[in-house]
C-alpha cells in the first residue's frame, strides 16, 4: 500500500481513491503528486500526526475517509480545518510554515569532507590503526588505491618502487633515512658541519669515529683527553646495549683495536654537569616531522618526553662508571630498575612531559623560551647535516626514470631527537631515532603519542588533499587548515633564514645531480671504479688543459688509492654518495691549497664547487646552445634541392 499526497488544492473525488492508494491533499502550491509506499504495520503510526482519521477495511471492499477542503474554497460544507501537528510524512510541510513566505526554506548542504585511503599492511602499531579510526579514514591492503603509505618495517629501495606507483602517493619513510640517523652517520655528518662550521655547531660534543679516527686518538698528546670522560656507544646498538663509560680513553681504544677491529663505535665526550630535575638527570625526546627536503620544511611537536635517570646523580668517578642508571636516561634500561616510577601524574615519576618541564624552569628563574629557540635552531642544523645522503637516495629513486614528477615530496617521516641540557640550559644533540616508539606504556604516553601521530597525519594530508590546486592557491589555504587540524605540531621556517642557506652546499641540486648523473642510470647510488674515473676526466679535476699554473694536479694513480681506500671502509666494490663526498674534500684541498700558506677548507671546498660543479652545468649549457645555433644556421644555408652524398 502506498499514500500519493496530491498537491492541487482541490477537493478529493472519492470514486477516485483505490484500495492501495490513499490521496491527501496538502496546501503546497506546487502541482504534483508524491506516491510514498506504506507497509499496513506502520500505517497507523504515520497518519497519527495528521487530524484525520483513515480507515481501509477489508482489504479495499469498504473505505471511510475524512474529506478535506481547500483553504482556497472554505465555502464547501464538508471542509475541515486543515492543520497537521507535524510533517513527519516525507513530502509534506507545514502550512503554518509557508505563513509569509514565497518558497520552503532550504537546508544548507555539509561539505563532504574526503576520507583518504591509508595502506596499513606493514603497519604493526596499535597507535597508527587507532589514529586512522579516529580521522574516520579508510585501512587498505593495496597499497596502488592508497592515498597514503605507513610501513613500520626496514624499508628498502624495493618498497619505494614497488608501493609508490602514483604521484600523488605520500610513504612515512625518506630512503635512506635510517641509515643517516643511525649513530656513525649521524655523528659523521655533524662532525664534517662542525669542522667547517665551527661557529654554527656548537652543540655537538667532541666526537670520534673508530676505526677511522684511531689513528688520531693515538698520536695526540695525553694532555688532550686528562680529566675528561667518555661514552662509548656501539653503531648498531639499540636501548642502551653495549654502552659504557671511560676516563683512560688511550688505553680503552687500544684493547678495542685488538678485540672490535671491524666493528663501529661511536665515542663522545661525556658532559659531566647536566641540569638536574630533583636532583636526577634527564634528557628530552623530541619528535620532529620531515614533510620535505628540498625545499626544507619541518615541523617540531610542542609537547614530548622528559625522560628520568632513576638513580641520583653524581660526578663521574672510577667508582661508579658502571651505575647506568645514574649515567644513562634510556627509558628501555631504566624500567628495568626497581626504583623506576611508573604513575600516571605529568609532573611525578620517570617520565614526564614538557608542561612540567617548562613549569619548574620558571619555578628556577629561568626563561624556557629561550630554551626552545635554542633547541628549534639545533634541529634545524642537525638536519641540514645529514640531509645529503637522503637527498641524493631520494632523487635517484623519485626523480630519475620516472615519467610523473611529483611537484611535492612524496615521503615524510616522523622522528626522535634526544637532546641534553647541561647546568646553564645549553641543548646538546645527542643522537637521533628514525623510528621512535609509539607504544603506549602510561598515560604520559598516550597524552602525547596519540596526537603526535594523529596530527602528523593532517599535517601530510593537507598536499593530498588540495593537490589540484595550483601551488600559490595552496599555500594560501595551509595557514587555516593547520591552525584548524594539526594544533601541536609547530612549522619552523628554516629556508626563509640567510644563515641557514649557506649551510647546504653539500646538498645543492647540481653537486647531487653529477653524482647521480656519473654513477648511470641503471645504478644511481652505485659509482664504480671507471665511473669514478670519468667523473674526475668529465669535470675537468685531471684534465691539463684546465689546470692553471701553481696548482696540483691530479692523477689516475691518486684517484685509485681514494677508491680503493673507500671500498676498505665500507667493504662494497662501488662508491656511495658518502664515499664521493669525503673523495671531493680531499680533491678541494689537494687543488685549491696553496704552498707555505693555510687556508681554510671550506674556502678550498667552495672554490672546487664553483669551478668544476656550478661552471660545469653552464659549460654544458652555452656548447648545447653553440651547437644548436650552428645546426640551425647551417639547415638554412643549405639549399632546398640539396641532397646528402652518401
Amino acid at each position: 500500500m502506498s499514500i500519493a499526497i496530491h498537491n492541487t488544492g482541490t477537493q478529493i473525488n472519492p470514486t477516485r481513491i483505490s484500495p492501495n492508494n490513499i490521496y491527501i491533499p496538502s496546501p503546497s502550491p506546487s502541482n504534483r503528486i508524491t506516491t510514498l509506499p506504506i507497509t499496513s504495520s506502520s500505517m497507523n503510526q504515520r497518519v497519527l500526526n495528521m487530524n484525520t482519521s483513515l480507515s481501509v477495511k477489508g482489504g479495499g471492499a469498504h473505505q471511510t475517509t475524512a474529506m478535506y477542503q481547500s483553504p482556497t474554497n472554505p465555502s464547501s460544507p464538508t471542509a475541515t480545518p486543515n492543520k497537521f501537528a507535524s510533517s513527519s510524512i516525507r513530502g509534506t510541510t507545514s502550512p503554518t510554515s509557508q505563513q509569509g513566505a514565497s518558497s520552503p526554506s532550504k537546508s544548507k548542504k555539509k561539505k563532504k569532507v574526503k576520507r583518504l585511503r591509508v595502506f596499513t599492511k606493514l603497519a604493526r602499531n596499535r597507535v597508527v590503526h587507532e589514529s586512522i579510526r579516529s580521522l574516520k579514514w579508510y585501512e587498505t591492503h593495496d597499497a596502488t588505491e592508497a592515498e597514503m603509505l605507513w610501513v613500520e618495517t626496514t624499508t628498502k629501495n624495493h618498497i619505494f618502487h614497488d608501493y609508490v606507483t602514483k604521484s600523488y602517493q605520500k610513504i612515512n619513510r625518506f630512503p635512506h633515512m635510517g641509515r643517516a640517523v643511525g649513530k656513525y652517520y649521524f655523528a659523521k655528518c655533524l662532525n664534517r658541519m662542525a669542522h667547517y662550521f665551527p661557529d654554527d655547531y656548537t652543540f655537538v660534543p667532541e666526537t670520534y669515529l673508530f676505526p677511522d679516527d684511531l689513528n688520531s686518538i693515538l698520536d695526540s698528546p695525553k694532555k688532550r683527553f686528562t680529566g675528561k670522560t667518555y661514552i662509548i656507544k656501539p653503531s648498531q646498538g639499540s636501548q642502551g646495549n653495549g654502552i659504557f663509560l671511560t676516563q683512560n680513553l688511550k688505553k680503552t681504544v687500544l684493547r678495542m683495536e685488538n678485540k672490535f677491529r671491524t666493528s663501529h663505535y661511536v665515542i663522545q665526550e661525556y658532559l659531566p654537569k647536566p641540569y638536574l630535575v630533583d636532583g636526577y638527570k634527564f634528557d628530552l625526546r623530541i619528535y620532529i616531522l620531515i614533510v620535505s627536503l628540498s625545499p626544507l620544511k619541518i615541523y617540531i611537536f610542542k609537547d614530548g618526553l622528559v625522560r628520568m635517570c632513576t638513580q641520583k646523580y653524581e660526578a663521574p668517578t672510577a667508582a661508579n662508571l658502571d651505575a647506568s642508571y645514574m649515567h644513562l636516561s634510556n627509558y628501555s634500561l631504566n624500567k628495568q630498575n626497581d626504583k623506576f616510577e611508573d604513575t600516571d601524574s605529568m609532573d611525578k615519576g620517570s617520565k614526564r612531559n614538557f608542561a612540567f618541564l617548562n613549569d619548574h624552569l620558571r619555578k628556577d628563574g629561568k626563561d624556557p623560551a629561550l630554551m626552545w629557540n635554542d633547541i628549534q635552531d639545533l634541529i634545524v642544523k642537525t638536519i641540514i647535516a645529514i640531509s645529503p645522503i637522503i637527498q641524493a637516495q631520494y632523487r635517484s629513486i623519485f626523480h630519475h626514470g620516472r615519467r610523473n614528477v611529483s611537484s611535492t615530496s612524496q615521503c615524510f617521516q616522523v622522528l626522535g631527537f634526544d637532546v641534553f641540557l647541561d647546568h646553564t640550559l645549553k641543548p646538546w644533540v645527542i643522537e637521533g631515532n628514525h623510528h621512535p616508539s609509539f607504544n603506549l606504556d602510561s598515560a604520559v604516553d598516550a597524552s602525547i603519542k596519540r596526537p603526535c601521530v594523529v596530527r602528523a597525519m593532517k599535517v601530510v594530508a593537507f598536499d593530498i588533499l588540495y593537490r589540484k590546486l595550483s601551488p600559490t592557491e595552496r599555500e594560501d589555504k595551509r595557514p587555516r587548515y593547520e591552525k584548524m587540524y594539526c594544533q601541536g605540531w609547530k612549522y619552523i621556517d628554516a629556508c626563509d633564514l640567510k644563515e641557514n642557506k649557506r649551510l647546504m652546499i653539500f646538498s645543492c641540486d647540481q653537486l647531487l645531480d653529477a653524482f647521480i648523473t656519473s654513477c648511470g642510470v641503471r645504478s644511481h647510488q652505485e659509482m664504480v671504479a671507471s665511473k669514478f674515473y670519468k667523473f674526475a676526466r668529465d669535470y675537468g679535476i685531471i684534465d691539463a688543459r684546465k689546470v692553471s699554473v701553481g696548482r696540483h694536479r691530479i692523477t689516475r694513480v691518486e684517484l685509485d688509492l681514494m677508491f680503493i681506500d673507500a671500498q676498505k671502509r665500507t667493504g662494497l666494490p662501488y662508491m656511495n654518495f658518502e664515499q664521493w663526498l669525503d673523495a671531493l674534500i680531499v680533491i678541494s684541498k689537494k687543488l685549491y691549497q696553496p704552498k707555505n700558506k693555510e687556508r681554510d677548507d671550506l674556502q678550498c671546498f667552495l672554490k672546487f664547487l664553483n669551478y668544476h660543479i656550478l661552471n660545469h652545468q653552464v659549460e654544458d649549457s652555452e656548447s648545447v646552445r653553440s651547437a644548436s645555433s650552428s645546426r640551425s644556421t647551417s639547415s638554412t644555408s643549405r639549399p632546398a634541392n640539396s641532397r646528402t652524398r652518401r
